[in-house]
């Protein structure tokens, strides 16, 4: 007794779809190593080993005292006249710088910043403020 065993051939439908997906497939394999990222670099470093190296690493710290500092000091006179003002005034500025020399500040580092003088003014409500004020200011 023998046996026959048969199997339906599959129609044109499914085998254009199987053949479909067995090219798509073997694309897919294919084409994989081309998708994936690669390097950047002018030379492909997997391949050449460096010939110079230099690695450097370090921590550091200072502490020092400060040593400079920007002072802006200044006197104000009123006197009667412009002229007694600016003399008052200098006198009083020249007894600043004096201080500060002192105190161990050389003359290059005490520098002229300012001077004003004004002649007596009218107040909008009609007083006179007596006297010339007069201003020197010196950077140090």
């Amino acid at each position: 007794m023998s046996t026959t065993l048969t199997i339906p051939t599959p129609g044109p439908r499914t085998r254009l779809l199987v053949a479909g997906i067995g090219v798509s497939l073997f694309l897919a394999a294919t084409a994989m190593p081309s998708l994936t990222p690669r390097s950047t670099f002018a030379v492909d470093t997997a391949s050449t080993t460096p010939e110079h190296t230099i690695s450097v690493s370090g921590t550091g710290t200072v502490t020092l005292k400060p040593d400079v500092a920007d002072l802006h000091l200044g006197v104000l006179v009123n006197r009667t006249t412009v002229k007694a003002a600016r003399a008052d005034a200098a006198v009083s500025m020249t007894k600043v710088i004096a201080a500060l020399k002192a105190l161990g500040i050389a003359d290059k580092d005490i520098r002229p910043r300012t001077f004003r003088s004004s002649p007596p003014t009218t107040t909008t409500a009609g007083s006179t403020r007596p006297g010339s004020p007069a201003s020197r200011c010196r950077t140090a």
